[in-house]
């Protein structure tokens, strides 16, 4: 009965293991092999289904599907496809301030992106204006470890 019993806590317990681990991070490891094989809309597609899956769900608020995001957003970008990034940049905008707060300079990366890729594809020059604006300070206040540094969009 002792051993039946300890079999069924270790069950659960990597039962718990595996949950927590999530299907999220699943996908990015899915995405990155099919990324490694070569095949980059397989990799986008896989990492935006988990990010909508847990959007959906109202459970798209950590740190994986701020990761999901910003791989599936480099990709666009590196594919010249701003317009798909830009709605991904929007999309990791107010959850990267959820994560790294107003005024911190992960939110700052995102904003100077975003801000890039709205006068690219045509969209609110003052809204970018603004974005720009607001990345500048961030970075001014984060002092002289981001001179310089030039953020891809």
């Amino acid at each position: 009965m002792r051993s039946l019993l300890h079999t069924l806590v270790g069950l659960a317990l990597l039962m718990s293991a595996i949950v927590r681990a999530g299907p999220s991070e699943d996908a990015l490891r899915v995405g990155e092999e099919s990324l490694a094989a070569g095949d980059r809309q397989a990799a986008k597609t896989t990492w935006l289904n988990a990010y909508n899956e847990r959007a959906t769900a109202n459970t798209a608020t950590d740190e994986t599907c701020a990761t999901l995001l910003e791989k599936v957003g480099q990709l666009c970008l590196e594919d010249g496809d701003a317009q798909t990034a830009h709605a991904i940049y929007e999309k990791l905008l107010p959850l990267r301030e959820s994560l790294s707060g107003a005024g911190g300079t992960e939110i700052a990366k995102v904003m100077v992106t975003c801000a890039e890729l709205i006068v690219i594809t045509g969209g609110d020059s003052t809204r970018a204006e603004r974005l720009s604006k607001e990345a500048v300070t961030i970075f001014e206040k984060a002092g002289g470890q981001f001179d310089g540094e030039r953020f891809k969009p």
